[in-house]
């Protein structure tokens, strides 16, 4: 006759004793009771349910475990399923009925609660992370006024500066910086990068810390025109990023950086077609506020690439999506560039409609070379048909010396041209003569490109042959925007 099945408490304590892998005796000796009080609480009578909360306590488990345990015993042995011998009246239900639709209200309940837990867990990792990133922003505030060597100093000798999040934080000033300072752009990413590698965490999780942070150490190479470096960092960025794939399930880390920032060295590489695609990529991964950031730069590789339409259409899609509190910068970078494409088109009237916002928003960033860039704006708005040659000349004359002073050679180069231009519409000969004299002498092993090269030789050739017109001085300008970006494209004289 077989045995009486034992009462489900008692069940319980046995799945749960055999999960440790513990002995009766071992159970008693943690719990403080004996051997034999154990095995009668398995075999004959149940525990009641604080001695069971305090056995599986003495075992390490929580009270969450007793519960899961115990519903999935009654579903699984039927155990308090019904009462013996069938329903009590013809309309109750029997127990394998009953046992059915606990199994079913089991089921439900949880496929709910991972759904909750899922919620709960993404609630804790996104607070956690909040208060990181928002330590992270006070540790700055101590690193930003000091010199280099003590930021260095602070960050290997303190674990407090040793975090995921200042790294990250110091990932972004460096991209921030890159706009207008190369070498701080550098300094900051590679101190982000001495930070990943001393925080806590190892195995993936390190490696996709690590990959993150050699993605802005490529870029701020980009920068300062170390593509060779650039290329490197990249490439163990992506072996990192891609080994630590299991690293980062919370996606505390912005994939979609990498593959922008990528796309900016490719732009840079001319590799317009694959820039393009990873700002694609870039655009699939990226949460909404993201999308304009990525738009703006996706512009830059059209306008490289001489397309300056498709450039508008991308800027202005990007304008739709920025919030009522655009990031400044941002904001920046999409009216300079459109207003830019814009006298590409020759629709220079369009373009004097953005120059005030546009200088305003320079003059608030307090970035030389920002404001630089927009005193050319303005110079190429008044030359190009507002009839204010006088103040595109100061203003030519002004950028030139300028661009001059910080060894930009093609910069400097281009509005030269725009300066013989406004020169020889106007008949001044002697003019075009010496800035031609000059640029022989600056723009000689400058970096600049074969082909440039040869049509600034012509320009000069000309000029001291008084053959110079406005009309191939315009046409030397519009080769040597598009050249600057395809060193095999050649001047049709």
């Amino acid at each position: 006759m077989p045995r009486p099945a034992p009462p489900l408490l008692s069940v319980t304590l046995t799945a749960l004793r055999r999960a440790r892998g513990w002995t009766e005796l071992e159970l008693a000796r943690a719990a403080g009771i004996s051997e034999e009080t154990v095995s009668l609480y398995e075999c004959d009578r149940a525990p009641t349910r604080p001695r069971l909360e305090a056995l599986a306590t003495a075992m390490g488990y929580d009270v969450e475990a007793i519960d899961d345990v115990h519903l999935a015993l009654a579903l699984a042995t039927g155990i308090e399923a019904g009462e013996p011998g069938g329903p009590p009246s013809p309309a109750d239900t029997s127990p394998a009925e009953l046992r059915r639709t606990r199994q079913v209200a089991a089921g439900t309940a949880r496929a709910a609660g991972e759904v909750t837990a899922r919620q709960l867990v993404a609630m804790l990792r996104a607070g956690r992370a909040g208060h990181d990133r928002r330590r992270a922003a006070e540790l700055w505030e101590v690193l930003a006024p000091l010199a280099p060597g003590e930021r260095r100093l602070l960050v290997e000798k303190s674990p407090e500066f040793q975090t995921w999040a200042l790294a990250e934080r110091l990932c972004h000033e460096s991209a921030e910086a890159a706009s207008d300072d190369a070498e701080r752009a550098l300094e900051l990413a590679d101190l982000a990068l001495r930070a990943a590698e001393l925080a806590p965490g190892e195995g993936p999780w390190r490696l996709r810390l690590v990959a993150y942070c050699l993605a802005f150490v490529a870029n701020a190479r980009r920068v300062r025109n170390d593509q060779r470096g650039a290329e490197e960092a990249f490439g163990r960025a992506r072996r990192h990023w891609q080994e630590g794939e299991t690293g980062d399930p919370a996606g505390l880390l912005a994939e979609w950086r990498l593959l922008d920032l990528e796309a900016s060295l490719r732009r840079d590489q001319r590799r317009f077609a694959e820039s393009i695609e990873l700002s694609d990529r870039a655009l699939a991964v990226a949460p909404p506020e993201a999308a304009a950031r990525i738009l703006v730069k996706k512009a830059v590789a059209f306008e490289h690439l001489g397309e300056p339409e498709r450039a508008i259409a991308t800027l202005r899609q990007a304008a739709s999506l920025i919030d009522d509190q655009p990031e400044p910068r941002l904001l920046f970078a999409l009216r300079f560039n459109l207003a830019t494409n814009l006298c590409h088109l020759d629709h220079h009237a369009e373009a004097a409609l953005l120059l005030p916002e546009v200088r305003q928003m320079a003059k608030a960033l307090r970035k030389g070379l920002d404001q630089l860039r927009v005193d050319w704006l303005e110079g190429r708005i008044a030359a190009g048909g507002l009839g204010r040659p006088v103040a595109a000349l100061a203003a030519f004359a002004r950028v030139r010396g300028k661009f001059l002073a910080r060894g930009m050679a093609y910069d400097a180069a281009l509005v030269t041209l725009e300066l013989a231009a406004l020169h020889a519409a106007a008949g001044r000969t002697a003019e075009v003569k010496e800035l031609a004299q000059e640029t022989a002498q600056v723009f000689r092993d400058k970096g600049i490109h074969r082909e440039a090269q040869a049509a600034l030789q012509l320009f000069q050739q000309a000029a001291d042959q008084e053959a110079l017109t406005a009309e191939l001085a315009r046409r030397l300008v519009a080769y040597l925007y598009r050249a600057r970006f395809n060193p095999e494209l050649r001047f049709v004289a």
